[in-house]
C-alpha cells in the first residue's frame, strides 16, 4: 500500500468532512475526444479508499471538525497512486464522503453529458414509438337537470336547471 497526497479544496475536499479514518471514493472528470467531439466525462478511478490524514494531522480531532484542509493524503495500492497521478495530470479529481458501514464495489459507466441530460447512467436509445390511431370517444351525455340546493339559514330550497 502507498500513500499519496492531493491537493483539495472546500468542496473536492467535501467542506473539510474528509478527516483521518473516513473513507472515500474518488472521481474523476476530464474532457475527451469522442468521435471527434469534446465531450467531458466523469468516472469513478478508486472506490472506499482510506483517508490517513488531512493537511499534516493524522487523528480525528473535535476541535477542527468540519475545517477544510489544503492536503489529504489517501492509503491506495500502487495502480491506484499511478490512477491517481494520472488523474490530477490529465483533469479534476473529485472525493466523495462514503457512508462507514458502505463498503460495496461498484462498477458504474462513466457519465457524459448525454447521460447527464438524459438522467441515466448508461447510454440507452429512445424508445420506439409506434403510432396508432385514436377513436374519439363518445361525448358523454349529459343530464336532464342539475338539482341545485340553497341554504339559507334552517331553510333549504332546490333549483332544477336544465343544462
Amino acid at each position: 500500500m502507498r500513500a499519496v497526497s492531493i491537493n483539495v479544496n472546500d468542496v473536492t475536499g467535501v467542506a473539510g468532512f474528509v478527516e483521518p479514518g473516513t473513507r472515500v471514493d474518488v472521481l474523476f472528470t476530464a474532457t475527451v475526444n469522442v468521435a471527434g467531439l469534446h465531450e467531458p466525462r466523469s468516472t469513478t478511478i478508486l472506490q472506499d479508499v482510506p483517508v490517513l490524514a488531512s493537511d499534516q494531522r493524522l487523528d480525528r480531532s473535535t476541535a477542527r471538525q468540519g475545517q477544510a484542509a489544503h492536503v489529504v493524503t489517501l492509503l491506495v495500492s500502487l495502480e491506484g497512486a499511478e490512477k491517481l497521478a494520472l488523474a490530477m495530470q490529465e483533469g479534476r479529481i473529485q472525493l466523495v464522503l462514503r457512508n462507514p458501514v458502505d463498503t460495496n464495489q461498484e462498477t458504474p459507466a462513466p457519465v457524459g453529458n448525454t447521460n447527464l441530460y438524459s438522467g441515466t447512467a448508461t447510454p440507452t436509445r429512445g424508445p420506439k414509438v409506434t403510432r396508432t390511431k385514436r377513436t374519439p370517444k363518445p361525448a358523454p351525455e349529459l343530464p336532464q337537470f342539475y338539482d341545485v340546493e340553497i341554504l339559507r339559514g334552517s331553510q333549504m330550497e332546490t333549483f332544477h336547471l336544465k343544462p
